[in-house]
This record gives structure tokens, sequence and C-alpha cells, in this order.
């Protein structure tokens, strides 16, 4: 049965740990500064999701200098280039058109645009292991992250109750698992 508290408890989660974020992506570990962010709004739900689909952390450079503070509310916002994934007749464009190929191939859907599901904001919610962007993956993200994210996620998976969890990434499932028995939460 839906909560109607669903949109609050969101933002309760955001507000415990958007300032977590920050203080690790201001931090500066080994002069390398991390930029986070989730994929898909989360301010947008309102009804049960159907899903969460969650990667392992997004692509993309570290910079030398601090991005500054992200709020709550622009976290919740999603990827800035989240609405740029799809052209105006549906198709995958840009930078998201491997991803969004690669999604709709592996839950056996044509590559347009599938706003039932699939591509619907509110019934499927697009996120992360780690939301700290690094070049080649987990793999170089530094070891500070991995406890916070994991933990964060497992919050998100609770306070969202998808009907169904799909995990990109090999391993990702044995990932998230070793790390959350280190974390002991």
């Amino acid at each position: 049965m839906y909560d109607n508290n669903k949109p609050q408890q969101i933002i309760d989660w955001a507000n415990i740990y958007v300032p977590k974020f920050n203080e690790l992506a201001n931090k500066g570990i080994n002069g390398k500064y991390y930029s986070f962010y989730t994929q898909s709004p989360l301010d947008v739900i309102e009804s049960p999701v159907m899903q969460m689909i969650i990667g392992i952390n997004p692509a993309g450079d570290v910079k030398n200098t601090p991005e500054g503070f992200k709020s709550v509310s622009d976290y919740l916002k999603g990827n800035p280039t989240w609405n740029s994934r799809f052209d105006k007749d549906g198709n995958p464009t840009g930078d998201w058109s491997d991803y969004v190929k690669g999604i709709h191939a592996l839950m056996g859907q044509n590559i347009k645009k599938d706003v039932l599901i699939l591509d619907n904001d509110n019934q499927t919610v697009y996120t992360n292991l780690f939301p700290f962007q690094s070049p080649k993956g987990s793999c170089d993200l530094p070891k500070e992250f991995y406890s916070i994210g994991a933990i964060s996620t497992l919050d998100l998976i609770r306070a969202l109750e998808p009907k169904r969890i799909i995990l990109l990434g090999a391993d990702a499932f044995k990932l998230l698992s070793k790390l959350l028995v280190s974390a002991k939460h």
C-alpha cells in the first residue's frame, strides 16, 4: 500500500545524506574534488515506484577545485542533463544514447522512450551505489566514498520501497553486500 508520506521520506533521506555528500565532495582527496548527483529526479515521486535501476557510479572527471555545496532541493532534481536523454521523437541522444539503449535492451524494450514505466520518472528511479563521479567507475573512487554510498543507497531503497531493483555492473550485488556488511548497517 502506498504511503502518503513517501515524498517526505525522500526529503528526510536527502536531508541526512546530502550534507554528508557535500562534506566529502568539498574535502578534497589527494588534491581532487568529486562531484555528486543522482540520475533521475527524486522530487517528482508521488506514487509507489515500480523499480529502481542502480548503477555503480556516474562517469565523469574529477576537478582540481571544489564545486561548492549542493542544496537538498538541487540534489533531488537529479542529473542536470537527465531531461536531454531523448530527442523530441523519443530517440536516445548524445552522451545518454549508449546508456539508454543499454537499459532498454536489458529490459527487453524498444530503444524509443517508454513513458509508461521505464522512462517515467514517477515509476522508475535511476541512481547509483555511489553518487560521486569518477573517470573509471568505482575502481578509481576513493575508499572514503564506499560506506556512505552503500548505506545511503540502502536507505533510499527503504524510503522508496520499489517493487523491483535492477543492479547494473559486474558483481554489483556482491559489492553492495560486502559494503553493507563492512559498514555494519
